[in-house]
């Protein structure tokens, strides 16, 4: 089949991908960046589809389902700013469908420092967003638990070991660090090179995702 033989070379067409969409973004290349940006997420999306789950079909099924939610948050986000809650409430429902994939592999809950350490990540993150958040205090809110959900189910995924686990792990970290820098340059204060932290973290985070399904 055409799709396995392109499969290893995916990976570095994503990279590649990421790099244009971070060049466009910083060179203001509006057309160059619309195009690439959701291009880099249905690469993702095949690569994902390409895996071969085992007998984990219902992983694979929630993953792809959740990329495919970012797809639209990725082109919402892309639309204009007054579409930024729909954009979120897109990546909240991948979040959700990551949880899920996460969770129907991991037995138990997440333990120890690092579930503490997280939960007092996010908390501080709130602490700090949310008085400056304005009416999207709420969905903000929200947002930033199920994020905090996903993370620790990936935790739990982790600490148990198994096929995958560390790259969902290291996946879903890269995932919350890119929407923590969207968050704190949005919110609260614009950061140096922020894009290009947000993007240079979130394609890797996902693609690490995707490629949980087979490790």
């Amino acid at each position: 089949m055409i799709g396995r033989e392109l499969m290893p070379w995916l990976p570095a067409a994503i990279m590649a991908t990421t790099l244009v969409t971070i060049a466009a973004d910083h060179l203001r290349a509006v057309r160059t960046f619309r195009c690439f940006k959701p291009a880099t997420t249905l690469l993702i999306i095949l690569l994902a589809y390409l895996q071969w789950p085992g007998e984990r079909l219902l992983y694979r099924e929630a993953i792809l389902l959740g990329l495919v939610f970012s797809l639209v948050g990725d082109i919402v986000l892309m639309l204009a700013a007054r579409y930024f809650v729909l954009g979120l409430g897109s990546f909240l429902l991948a979040h959700c469908c990551y949880i899920w994939a996460f969770r129907s592999v991991a037995q138990s809950l997440p333990w120890g420092v690092p579930a503490a350490a997280m939960c007092m990540a996010i908390a501080a993150l709130l602490v700090i967003t949310l008085p400056r958040c304005g009416k999207l205090v709420f969905p903000v809110l929200i947002y930033g638990l199920v994020i905090l959900c996903m993370l620790l189910s990936a935790l739990a995924l982790w600490q148990e070991g198994g096929p995958g686990s560390a790259l969902a792990f290291y996946g879903a970290l890269l995932f919350v660090g890119s929407d923590a820098v969207l968050a704190l340059n949005k919110f609260v204060k614009p950061l140096p090179a922020a894009q290009a932290l947000i993007l240079g973290s979130y394609f890797p985070a996902q693609l690490l995702i995707a490629c949980s399904i087979a490790a």
